[in-house]
């Protein structure tokens, strides 16, 4: 008995199910594996009439032979003609007349096959001694009453004239998809309009063809077209120009060679005007000797022609001959812009790209309100964006680049600052723009065209800019539009953006706006403004207040005190402010009252004996400083570095905020272990409190970000 049951489990087979079977030879079928498809059909009774049908959907002939063995095999085999849906003829070396096989398809086949829908004619063994391939007349007009032919491939062929081939496109009457590839014409010569009807193409791809004929083409399809594809570069004028015609377009691929022909077709297109329907543009650019040619990742122009455009989506594949070996190391990269479902301003992101090595070096850096990610803009990637997330303000789950095409690597990096509710961020200072991004939907909602703005600040009442004139402008961050003016500085002639300094700080409670400006060798102070809600929307900045001129009218100070720090720092509750000096003095005002008290100054300077801060001859711009309160208001937090040139050590310094008195420096760990040590940037904008001084991050040359606790120094996390 057990024997039999062993001889049943044997001649047991497991089987998949119908579905699965079919489902496995349609993906080979969609990979174009005929190879495999031809053994699916060999191997069982079950799989062959779903590989049949694959096998039979499209035909290739290469002689005339085989053509009228085809036709005898349909006429004895009646089960097959209504499998077959696509024609290739593309003869081979074996046929002598290469023409005679393309011209005489209409006749042999068109009444054999009734559900034809796609023919393709390709002579990729075509020479200029070739003869012309024409049709006659009347089979011309059999095309025109019975052809079911929907897609059409022409390839590598020869006309008589662009007459010629206007006259054998158009005889299909229900022709909706067209591809041309390389068509010559024998003569040149003014169209003959007889005998040529028209056309209802939804999609065009064109290549390799006379200029000509391809406007004529787009002019003859103009008010149909909804897909256009181009593979050359002749006449990109004319080709934009029936852009403006095309009401119906909603897809453009334009396939790029060279650097100039971009230039061209941007400089074109950020002409044309905009096609209501359009929706979708991708640009396929090959064989570029640098990739840093192109301006702004594709055309400033074109760029920003497709901002004010609905568009759905924006693509840019590149592919270059070699790497600029001093601005980046991306070898091949795909871009595109995706619009959130409002169809808001759009985002341009990288999808792919492919590095030589990941170096990314952080300039600014920002960390949002609750703590959970970290912004900063890259010196790798020519001042791109890079976006860090942060689980509870301790862990880095991920990052990704966000909005790598805004910046203009020829400005200073620009600066980038977290919205209240840590959705959105704004990106400033790129060329006198500002840009909101959205940063659940990866999309850009606004473009703020604020003057010469180098930085900013955002409240839940108003967003603020500082120009490089010394100007404070004022938005609704609702509407994006501006408020109003505020010229506090002192505007400074012939400075350029690398020149200036300058920081905007709100209070926690956000009824208080720090602002800071200067230039190099120029004067500077710190100007407290009350910030007043309006009623309709928005804020006004009332009462400023000089802090150096409280600060002499205080006569707490024996010397003048030099603000061109730049630092400032207010407690959690909006009560208390410090301010760095030159002088390595830190002042902190009492703000709970209508006008600031100057409370305490807390001198630094001998407890940085020795090191870079105590030399009082030392240029501008100094070393990095940075301060912060603690969470608890109990203590103040005051950061700058240690060392030579060769092994820098950042060292947090701990000092009472109401006596002054300096506690144990602490020394922030993961930047001198038992590895070789890390150098640490001097730009102090690589360095960053969170708000509520619980947190540290700052970024090492060698790119990434290192995140400390300010408790204890302790490392959080470090990204490489």
């Amino acid at each position: 008995m057990d024997n039999i049951e062993d001889s049943r489990l044997q001649s047991r087979h497991p089987s998949l199910s119908t579905e699965i079977e079919e489902n496995v030879i349609d993906y080979v079928y969609s990979v174009d594996d005929i190879t495999t498809l031809l053994n699916c059909a060999l191997t069982c009774r079950d799989w062959l009439p779903r590989s049949r049908i694959h096998l039979f959907s499209a035909i290739r002939l290469s002689t005339r032979e085989d053509m009228y063995s085809f036709c005898d095999f349909l006429d004895t085999h009646l089960e097959f003609p209504m499998l077959i849906r696509s024609i290739i003829m593309a003869p081979n070396v074996f046929e002598k007349k290469p023409a005679c096989l393309l011209e005489t398809f209409p006749v042999q086949l068109l009444s054999r096959l009734p559900r034809l829908r796609g023919w393709a004619l390709r002579n990729d063994l075509a020479s200029d001694r070739e003869r012309n391939i024409s049709h006659h007349p009347i089979i011309l007009r059999n095309l025109r009453r019975s052809s079911p032919v929907v897609d059409l491939d022409l390839e590598s062929l020869k006309f008589a004239s662009l007459t010629v081939f206007l006259r054998f496109i158009t005889s299909f009457v229900q022709l909706r998809h067209l591809r041309c590839n390389a068509i010559r014409f024998d003569q040149k010569g003014g169209l003959k309009p007889y005998g040529i009807g028209g056309l209802n193409l939804t999609t065009l791809q064109v290549g390799g063809i006379p200029g000509g004929a391809l406007c004529t083409l787009l002019d003859r399809t103009a008010c149909t077209l909804e897909s256009l594809g181009i593979a050359s570069q002749q006449d990109v004028d004319g080709v934009s120009a029936m852009l403006s015609r095309m009401s119906n377009l909603r897809s453009l691929t334009w396939d790029i060679q060279h650097e100039m022909d971009w230039d061209r077709i941007t400089e074109a297109l950020s002409g044309t005007p905009t096609v209501p329907t359009f929706m979708s543009f991708r640009a396929n650019i090959f064989n570029l000797d640098d990739l840093w040619c192109l301006k702004y990742y594709g055309g400033k122009e074109l760029v920003f022609t497709f901002l004010e455009m609905k568009l759905q989506s924006f693509t840019i594949n590149v592919c270059a001959k070699k790497v600029h070996p001093l601005s980046t190391t991306i070898r091949s990269m795909t871009m595109f812009a995706k619009f959130s479902d409002e169809g808001l301003y759009p985002q341009l992101i990288f999808t792919g790209a492919t590095f030589l090595d990941e170096l990314y070096r952080p300039k600014r850096i920002a960390i949002s309100p609750n703590l959970q990610r970290v912004a900063a803009t890259a010196q790798g990637l020519d001042g791109g964006i890079l976006l860090w997330n942060i689980s509870d303000g301790i862990s880095v789950r991920s990052w990704h680049i966000v909005c790598p095409m805004v910046v203009d690597p020829a400005v200073v990096s620009p600066q980038v600052v977290f919205s209240p509710e840590n959705e959105r961020v704004l990106i400033v200072g790129v060329q006198g723009y500002a840009y909101v991004q959205d940063l659940k939907w990866q999309c850009r909602m606004a473009s703020i065209r604020c003057a010469y703005s180098l930085f900013a600040a955002w409240s839940p009442h108003c967003i603020v800019f500082l120009t490089r004139t010394g100007t404070i402008c004022t938005w609704d961050p609702a509407t994006y539009r501006p408020i109003q003016d505020y010229d506090v500085f002192e505007p400074l002639g012939g400075v350029t953006a690398e020149q200036c300094r300058g920081a905007l700080l709100f209070s926690p409670d956000n009824h208080w706006l720090a602002a800071h400006f200067n230039a190099q060798n120029g004067l500077a102070t710190w100007i407290l403004f009350r910030v007043v809600p309006d009623c309709g929307g928005g804020a006004k900045l009332i009462n400023p207040h000089s802090l150096k001129e409280l600060s002499s009218l205080a006569g707490s100070a024996k010397e003048s005190p030099d603000f061109r720090f730049g630092e400032v720092a207010f407690d959690l509750e909006s009560t208390r402010m410090a301010v760095l000096d030159r002088l390595v003095k830190v002042h902190i005002w009492d703000i709970a009252q209508a006008t600031p008290i100057h409370a305490l100054i807390v001198d630094m300077s001998t407890t940085l004996a020795g090191s870079q801060f105590n030399n009082q001859s030392l240029k501008w711009p100094v070393l990095p400083t940075k301060l912060a309160f603690s969470g608890d208001g109990r203590n103040l937090l005051f950061l700058h570095l240690k060392g030579d040139d060769s092994q820098k050590k950042v060292q947090l310094e701990v000092c009472c905020a109401k006596t002054g008195h300096l506690r144990n420096p602490l020394g922030m760990q993961g930047i001198l272990g038992s590895g070789p040590p890390v150098r640490i940037s001097c730009d102090s904008d690589a360095y960053q409190f969170s708000s509520c001084g619980r947190y540290l991050v700052a970024s090492p040359e060698t790119g990434g970000i290192i995140v400390w606790r300010t408790s204890d120094g302790s490392l959080v996390r470090r990204v490489a």
